[in-house]
């Protein structure tokens, strides 16, 4: 019992002692630290609501860059196959993170933002459409120091979403939707020396009509990697 609190006194001292590792992680889902870069593969599954909900296997692989200094980005490739007929969605994001300067002792906050594409085709029904995606987010991120070379990063992102989608739906040109709402991001990275391991999930209320959006209605995700 003694060694535990030691053990815990000691970390808590060394996460006072070291504020820089609080605003070196940059706000993009992984710590990652200053000058340093990482790639990651991603699997999960999500839910999509069109009038009916439908669930798909997502598979994807992300680079992630912290150059130093208050910008650090992301961009992240997913393909998803959606319900019983296997329909693939290919998705694209990107996103552009800005560490706010506040002088807080170890949370980070980070105004977020970026854009999702989302492109379905389907030859035998004559459906093809594209939505866009633009989230504008407010990161908190809470890295600590857990031993030499580890990082334990949770984080929160509530964000506001515009989308919009359009193409053609069985053959007709009359998809045309957009709308806005909500959602948030959470979940938490673990950096080992040069390996990054993260799991997480994401939330959003935007119009079923949108199809299958960049950002789904609900996704959860596991990510594995390595920084360089």
């Amino acid at each position: 019992m003694k060694a535990t609190l030691r053990r815990t006194a000691a970390l808590g001292a060394l996460a006072l002692a070291s504020p820089a590792v609080a605003w070196a992680q940059g706000c993009i889902g992984a710590p990652v630290p200053e000058r340093a870069r990482a790639v990651q593969v991603q699997a999960g599954r999500s839910k999509v609501d069109v009038g009916r909900e439908f669930h798909s296997s997502d598979l994807g692989v992300g680079y992630r860059a912290n150059p130093g200094g208050p910008l650090a980005y992301s961009v992240e490739y997913l393909l998803r196959s959606v319900g019983d007929s296997d329909s693939r969605v290919h998705t694209g994001n990107a996103a552009l993170a800005l560490r706010v300067p506040l002088p807080l002792p170890l949370l980070t906050v980070c105004a977020r933002t970026g854009a999702g594409v989302a492109y379905l085709s389907q030859e035998g029904s004559g459906s093809s459409y594209t939505n866009v995606t633009v989230p504008a987010a407010l990161v908190l991120e809470l890295p600590l120091p857990v031993g030499i070379g580890r990082t334990l990063a949770p984080y929160v992102a509530p964000q506001f979403l515009w989308s919009q989608t359009t193409g053609e739906v069985f053959g007709f040109d009359d998809l045309d939707v957009s709308d806005s709402g909500f959602g948030v991001e959470a979940g938490v990275g673990l950096r080992v020396n040069r390996f990054l391991i993260g799991a997480g999930g994401s939330w959003s209320d935007l119009d079923p009509l949108l199809a299958t959006p960049a950002f789904p209605d609900r996704a959860f995700f596991a990510r594995v990697g390595v920084l360089f």
